[in-house]
């Protein structure tokens, strides 16, 4: 019918590509034979924290102690994993002989 499945839209006040109504990223990192996943992320993959996380200031710095800064470094541990891959559907595409 001549409609095309990805659109723009506006989601959150921004304009950005939609599919089906969802906003989509576009990106570089996926493989040929990969190239789209569609689904919920925020249900497919969980993070945890291994360690508490802390803030702490660094007073033994000459550079930023000179320049009259304060140097402050924030830690946390975390691993992260997929734990509902339902919530994703892949595009396979088959590779092509030459």
């Amino acid at each position: 019918m001549g409609h095309f499945y990805m659109q723009n839209g506006v989601v959150n006040g921004k304009l950005t590509h939609t599919l089906f109504g969802m906003p989509i990223d576009i990106t570089e990192s996926l493989p040929d034979t990969n190239p789209v996943l569609f689904g919920n992320f925020t249900d497919a993959y969980s993070v945890m924290n291994k360690q508490e996380q802390g803030i702490t200031e660094v007073s033994a710095d000459t550079q930023t102690a000179l320049a009259g800064t304060k140097l402050f470094v924030f830690d946390a541990y975390m691993d992260g994993a997929v734990t509902n891959p339902q919530a994703v559907a892949m595009l396979t595409v088959p590779a092509t002989s030459a």
